[in-house]
Parts: structure tokens; C-alpha cells; sequence
């Protein structure tokens, strides 16, 4: 089906785009861009160079159709499936012949409509902008698809948490999501750990500036330069890539992932969404890391003039990605949990097997499989790329990786667990009881001084393993014992919410069908 026939964008032009609206929008537009122009250009002081305020206006209008677009385009599309199911329209929807790609497409670029419009409207004072200016034609045209396309990203992001967010949350994801992107609507910032520029589309906004698309020999920080120069180039496994690019394939590619999201789930039951399946939710971790893994400043550069930082120390380039997949297989944990509706349904589908101690032990093979694979991965890497020698102790870098993955695996089969229990918004509680927890912990712990004494970090790590990410050859001398104690405590606690988990799955088995009576024997005429 063409795009421009699908009913679902069809439907929400209609909707959006009454000839009242469209025309209060284009004098809008059209009201603030001869305004601002002339503003601008007459503001100019004779010592500035010719076409200056050309420069600057175009910069203002792209800024706005920048902010049009991430921020309005983003909360009309978080509203997209909300509203539906507010209005209680969206059980229509999921019966429809649509196919759930369709329907995704449909609402991706028809609930935006009156945002594309808007934009459309202001590329006229964009255009003026730009020839004044003098600015490079090439480059306009790429920092619009870099535009177009990161809009299209956050666009499909928001279409996800749409399709999760309950009732009465609708404000609090706005804000979220608000929040989230101006977090990087400054284009600019050091390269601290990754070597690639700013991944936000308002980086578009500076695009228009450059006037080469050479690539500099060196760094930012060599080169002194904002990390908004665009003909400096991101490394990634030791090659110099042009950032465009690298922002296309990366927008495309997440676009890819969100979109896969929307598509399986649009026309399921809410109360059985699973965003991906274990194999897709692990390969979306694997892609993540191989990014990761790939941009990281491994400080192997050996370029004329270089000035190159002081290398972190392996340890702590292993804490770096430890805490980073902490944080990315909880979220994958969180995506694999099940609540009791999957449940049932999996004990009506596989019957006893859905119940047995390895469906008890979900979600931790995954999570174990998915840290360990990484975190060996990553290990490999700082090997290879760092050259430790004395400071790097393989078996003492293993241990720091599988004391990560069972914290991780506890702390999901809890939240697990707990997910199957009868209290109102059991996951809401499970985080709150695991703050409670983590805060009460780490205050009492550091009023009796543990965190400074090697065997207090391996008894705090009983309880909260954070201490492993500062866990050096120096901490682990005459601590072993403690510190294996500490990680057999992990393995014990998940042991018991997993067996917790399978009491819950046999409470929610569907009870035996009574066998027939046996029919009693007509008696005999004799």
C-alpha cells in the first residue's frame, strides 16, 4: 500500500488539516518570518560581513522547525494510541484489515501532520535565510534529512511509550519525554568516553555554518575546535568516519528497532504487549554494545601534534560498560518481565512446562547469557586496545562481571516475583520498595565507615553490590573470602525469588478438570 493511501494517514489529516487551521498556521509562519527577517536585517551593524544576518536567520528558523518537530511532532505522537484508547476508539483499530505496519506508518506520519505542516510553511524564510547567507547548498540539504530523519526517531520512540503508558500518566510522560529531549538540545559537549559527536538532531541547527566536508587530521580536543566542526570526523574501531553519515545510519538504524516495537504489539491485547522477544531484546543489546564497543576512546590514535588525554585505567574501563549494561539489561529485564494475564495464557498454551524451575528461574537466563557474552566481549577489548600488563588481572576482572550479572538477575527475579502478586501496580511498589532498600543500605553502610575499609566494601556488597565497580587488585588482597561470600549470597537470594516465582506460577495453574463418574450398571431383570 502507498503511504499516501493509507487510510490511518488519510484519517488523521482529515482530521487535523481543516482549511480554518491551515490557514491561522501559514499566517503565523508567514507573520513571524517577515517580522523576524526584518528585524534582523535591520539590526545589522556596518562592520559586520555581508549576509551575516542571512546566517543568523536561517539558524533561528531552523532552530524553530527544530523544536516544531522533536518536541511538537514528539507529544502528538505519544497522545497517537493514548487518545485511542482514552476515547476507548482503539479496540476498533486493532480489527481493522490494516496490517499493524500500516497502522504504525499511519499514525508515525499522520498524527505530526499539522507539525510537517508548520515546518513547510517557515522553508520559504529558510530558503531567503540560506541565500543571503551564502550558506552551502549541500550542507542545508543534510542538516534537513538529519532533521527529518532524528525527528522521525524521537517520533518513533514516542509511539512506543504511547502504545505502554497507562491511563493518568499521560502528563508525567510528556514531561519525560520534554525532558529528554532538551537534555541534548545543546549540540555541543566534550568527548569524554566515545569518540562521536552530538547525537541530537538540533546539531542540524550548526550544520548550516560549515563550509567543507573535509575531514580534519585531528580530534576536538586536539584541534581546540567546538564539537559542533563538523569536518571532524568519529572514530570508530579505529577508522575516521564523516559524522553525518554516522548520524544517518544511527537514526535509520533505531528507527528500525522503535518501529519493530510499535509493529508487534499494535494489535495484541494490551495486558500481553512484549515489545520484542528475548532474541530480538538481546540482539538490540548486542547492536547497542557493538556501537558502544566500536566509539569508545581506546586512546590508540597516533596522529601528528597529538595531545592525548591520560588513558583510564583498565578497571576502570570495565566499570564503565559494567555500570552502562547495569542499566541496559535492567531495561531489558523490565521488557522480558510477565505479568499474570502472559502467565495464564502460557500455562493454557505449554501446561506444565511453563511451570517448571527453568520458566521459574525467568527472566535470567537471557539476562545471564546476554552480561556474560558483553561482558567477555568488552573484556577482549580492553586487552587488545589497552595492553595492560601488572594492572589487569583477567580472573579478577571475571569476578567484577559475574558479580554485575547476578546483582542484575536477584533484583529482576524479585521484580518478577513480585509482578504476579495481588497488590495495586505491583512493579510501581517493587521500585519503591527497592529504593527504600538501596537508600536505608547505603546511608547505614556509610555511617559505619565500610565503604573505606576492603572487607567493609565486601560486606556491603552482601546487600548491594556496587562496591564491585571500585573492586581492584587492592581491595581483593586479604578480602577473597568475603568477597566470594558476597557473590554466594547473590546466587542464594535469586535461588529464593525464583522458587518464590514458581509458588506464584502454581497458584495461577488452571485447576485439573474433575474426571467423569463412572456410570453405575443398569440393573439386570432376572
Amino acid at each position: 500500500m502507498d503511504i499516501f493511501s493509507n487510510p490511518e494517514l488519510i484519517r488523521n489529516t482529515r482530521a487535523q488539516m481543516r482549511w480554518g487551521r491551515m490557514i491561522s498556521v501559514a499566517a503565523i509562519c508567514a507573520v513571524l518570518s517577515l517580522v523576524v527577517g526584518y528585524a534582523m536585517a535591520h539590526s545589522q551593524s556596518p562592520g559586520d560581513p555581508p549576509g551575516r544576518w542571512g546566517m543568523q536567520f536561517l539558524q533561528i528558523v531552523l532552530g524553530t522547525q527544530a523544536v516544531a518537530l522533536l518536541l511538537g511532532g514528539s507529544i502528538a505522537c505519544l497522545n497517537a494510541v493514548h487518545r485511542e484508547k482514552e476515547m476507548n476508539t482503539f479496540d476498533f483499530q486493532r480489527v481493522t484489515r490494516l496490517t499493524p505496519w500500516e497502522l504504525a506508518l499511519g499514525k508515525l506520519f499522520g498524527a505530526p501532520v499539522v507539525v510537517y505542516f508548520a515546518v513547510l510553511c517557515l522553508m520559504p524564510a529558510a530558503l531567503v535565510g540560506a541565500v543571503v547567507g551564502g550558506a552551502r547548498p549541500t550542507m542545508v540539504g543534510a542538516a534537513y534529512v538529519v532533521l527529518l530523519l532524528g525527528s522521525i526517531t524521537a517520533h518513533a520512540f514516542s509511539l512506543v511509550i504511547s502504545m505502554l503508558h497507562q491511563r493518568g500518566t499521560n502528563t508525567g510522560a510528556i514531561l519525560v519525554l520534554i525532558i529528554l529531549l532538551l537534555s541534548g538540545a545543546s549540540a555541543s559537549g566534550p568527548r569524554m568516553v566515545f569518540d562521536v559527536g552530538a547525537l541530537n538532531p538540533f546539531i542540524s541547527v550548526q550544520m548550516v555554518e560549515q563550509d567543507t566536508w573535509q575531514l580534519s587530521p585531528y580530534t576536538p580536543e586536539q584541534a581546540g575546535l567546538p564539537e559542533t566542526h563538523l569536518g571532524l570526523a568519529d572514530v570508530f574501531f579505529g577508522q575516521r568516519l564523516h559524522h553525518v553519515p554516522v548520524l544517518l545510519f544511527l537514526y535509520v538504524s533505531f528507527s528500525g528497532w522503535f518501529l519493530l516495537a510499535v509493529t508487534r504489539n499494535l494489535k495484541r491485547d494490551p495486558s500481553v504487549y512484549e515489545l520484542y522477544t528475548p532474541n530480538q531484546s538481546l540482539g538490540l543489546l548486542v547492536y547497542v554494545n557493538f556501537l558502544m564497543l566500536g566509539f569508545f576512546k581506546w586512546g590508540s590514535t597516533a596522529e601528528p601534534m597529538a595531545r592525548q588525554p591520560m588513558p583510564m585505567q583498565p578497571y576502570d574501563v570495565q566499570a564503565i560498560f559494567l555500570g552502562i549494561n547495569l542499566s541496559l539489561f535492567f531495561l531489558l529485564g523490565m521488557v522480558l518481565l510477565r505479568n499474570r494475564d502472559q502467565i495464564r495464557r502460557r500455562l493454557r498454551e505449554l501446561g506444565d512446562s511453563a511451570s517448571n524451575w527453568l520458566a521459574a528461574s525467568w527472566p535470567a537466563p537471557y539476562l545471564l547469557a546476554g552480561i556474560l557474552l558483553l561482558g567477555l566481549a568488552t573484556m577482549g577489548m580492553i586487552s587488545w586496545k589497552r595492553s595492560p600488563k601488572s594492572e589487569w588481572d583477567l580472573a579478577l576482572a571475571a569476578f567484577r562481571l559475574g558479580l554485575v550479572a547476578l546483582w542484575v538477575v536477584r533484583d529482576l527475579l524479585y521484580l518478577q516475583w513480585i509482578n504476579l502478586t495481588r497488590i495495586r501496580r505491583p512493579l510501581t511498589m517493587g521500585f519503591v520498595y527497592l529504593i527504600v532498600f538501596y537508600s536505608s543500605t547505603a546511608i547505614l553502610f556509610a555511617t559505619l565507615d565500610l565503604y573505606d575499609k576492603p572487607r567493609g566494601q565486601a560486606f556491603t556488597a552482601f546487600f548491594s553490590p556496587a562496591a564491585v565497580f571500585g573492586l581492584t587488585g587492592k581491595e581483593w588482597t586479604g578480602a577473597e573470602v568475603f568477597w566470594w561470600l558476597a557473590m554466594f549470597c547473590q546466587v542464594a537470594v535469586a535461588a529464593a525469588f525464583a522458587w518464590m516465582h514458581r509458588q506464584k506460577q502454581l497458584e495461577l495453574a488452571p485447576a485439573p478438570a474433575a474426571a467423569p463418574a463412572a456410570e453405575s450398571p443398569l440393573p439386570t431383570v432376572g
